[in-house]
């Protein structure tokens, strides 16, 4: 299953992240930064036309792409993960974040799930989306009474399931599904293409555009797709 939340860094106390990172034994070379960064409320300015036309106080939550905050922010669910994988003794948990994907036997799953629903509220603010969830129904379940009972328990929850699903960048489901991610992965790059082969643009400077923006993208394909499926969408994007 994935697992998604709203607006979980805004939403997620300040003073929970400020906690988290007081009790972490090898937080303490940032503390000072993060307090520097979030003691006091941050101005938004909104400008219309050039002009100041107001002001807005960040007071809650903590900024999103502030590495201060990434890193408080995952010191602080990192104990809501685990207290829910403790419910699910045979599964594992994958997260960036707040994107977090649990794999394992249906059962257990949905007694971590519903931990989830039941405590990201209470203990941290969260709010989980239940429409952006979604379970994954992987080819190796053949049994049509196990298909059953997890479409069943999927139904009580009001959760999603398919047998094809993208989870951290990576699709999962039938070899045409996996391709076609593929392909819209390398489609989703030909504007980008278009503009580094600029004549006006200069030659390192594009060459090092498509390494640092491109070329990642790439081999992130490379380590999560089978190279039988990626060959036709590499060979687009070479």
């Amino acid at each position: 299953i994935k697992v998604d939340f709203e607006n979980a860094f805004n939403a997620i106390l300040r003073a929970k992240v400020w906690s988290a990172l007081c009790n972490h034994p090898k937080a303490s070379p940032i503390l000072k930064g993060f307090h520097w960064q979030y003691a006091d409320s941050s101005p938004l300015l909104v400008y219309d036309s050039g002009r100041l036309f107001a002001e807005l106080r960040s007071s809650n939550g903590v900024r999103q792409g502030c590495p201060f905050a990434g890193f408080g922010f995952a010191l602080a669910v990192q104990p809501l993960y685990e207290a829910a994988l403790k419910e699910a003794p045979d599964c594992n948990g994958f997260s960036i974040q707040d994107d977090f994907t649990i794999v394992g036997p249906a059962a257990q799953v949905m007694r971590a799930y519903d931990y989830l629903k039941s405590h990201a509220h209470t203990e941290l603010g969260l709010k989980l989306v239940t429409a952006k969830c979604q379970v994954y129904l992987p080819p190796t379940i053949t049994s049509t009474a196990q298909l059953n009972t997890i479409r069943t328990l999927c139904a009580e929850r009001q959760l999603a399931h398919s047998q094809d699903m993208e989870s951290l960048g990576v699709m999962f489901g039938p070899d045409a599904n996996i391709t076609a991610h593929c392909d819209s992965t390398v489609d989703d790059s030909q504007h980008f293409f278009t503009c580094i082969s600029h004549p006006t643009m200069h030659t390192q400077t594009a060459s090092l555009l498509l390494r640092y923006c491109a070329i990642p993208k790439l081999g992130y394909l490379a380590r999560t797709v089978h190279p039988d499926l990626l060959l036709g969408p590499a060979r687009r994007f070479d």
